[in-house]
């Protein structure tokens, strides 16, 4: 089976030290960005399976960086986690009318976030019309 390959997004060290800890098996190929700019020049210079993406981050923010990402014709199919501290309603909206494919709040259970990436891995493997395991 391929590897999957993940675009993490956060300015926080720690928590994409953790998301690397989560993800850390042989089927993921993780990327790490510590802000939008740089995860918009790694989004347009490599192909990425999935995207986990912190909502508030300097400069340009995850939201800024998922309306861009899903306006772009070529980019615009791969699955975004917004994964963030913004707990309210109107943020769960407005991430969802932009485009995320999952929003998970922190402090975040390991487990569901892993669940939540298989679960839309899976899901883009079979709209390709590839092999499931």
């Amino acid at each position: 089976m391929a590897r999957n390959r993940v675009l993490v997004v956060d300015d926080d060290p720690d928590i994409r030290e953790l998301v690397g800890q989560i993800f850390s098996e042989a089927t993921y190929d993780l990327t790490m960005s510590a802000n939008g700019r740089e995860a918009l020049a790694e989004v347009k210079a490599n192909k990425f399976d999935l995207i986990i993406m912190d909502l508030m981050m300097p400069g340009i923010s995850g939201l800024e960086v998922c309306q861009i990402i899903k306006k772009d014709p070529e980019l615009s199919k791969i699955p975004i986690v917004m994964l963030t501290a913004k707990t309210g309603i109107s943020d769960r909206i407005d991430g969802f009318m932009i485009g995320a494919d999952e929003y998970i709040t922190k402090p975040f259970d390991p487990l569901k976030l892993e669940a939540r990436v298989d679960m839309l891995l899976k899901r883009i493997r079979r709209e390709r019309g590839e092999e499931i395991e």
